[in-house]
């Protein structure tokens, strides 16, 4: 039986969002790992321009919030060329379409369907790890520097 209950956060999430449990005992986290944020190099194996450019953007934006290290460049690298094949995988299913007609004139759903499907569960899985999507976007917290160009750019598009 696996472990119940939300997956811990990480120290240094829990030190960006003023979390009290940080230094307590009972969080039975006292081993953990401690890693400095920093910009992971890209692997070699990242190929493709769509990967380059969603790597870039992505060590970009996690570096300003700040949950991004040395360590995370495989995990990132992954989410990258997953996210090339989903997009990859997309175009082919838009141009040929969802349902395909067999040789005994049945409809059939198009293998890409299922290819999309699993790369989107895929994406969703490792966005998650980022905080990447919403409703993990919220356990991620916002460094202060973060809440200042929002409140910047809010007052220049409201009163501009």
């Amino acid at each position: 039986m696996g472990k119940r209950g939300p997956k811990p956060k990480p120290k240094q999430m829990l030190k960006l969002s003023g979390s009290n449990w940080v230094n307590e005992t009972r969080s039975g986290r006292n081993d953990e790992i401690e890693v400095d944020p920093g910009e992971p190099k890209m692997p070699t194996w990242v190929k493709g321009r769509r990967a380059k450019y969603q790597w870039r953007r992505l060590v970009k934006e996690l570096m300003e919030i700040g949950v991004i290290s040395v360590v995370d460049g495989e995990a990132l690298a992954r989410l990258c060329m997953t996210y090339v094949r989903y997009i990859d995988a997309l175009e082919i299913l838009t141009k040929e379409g969802d349902v395909f007609i067999n040789s005994k004139g049945d409809p059939v759903r198009s293998p890409y369907s299922r290819v999309v499907e699993a790369l989107n569960k895929d994406l969703i899985k490792l966005e998650t790890e980022f905080g990447l999507t919403p409703s993990s976007r919220v356990r991620v917290p916002v460094t202060e520097r973060k809440k200042k160009d929002v409140d910047k750019a809010l007052k220049e598009s409201y009163f501009a």
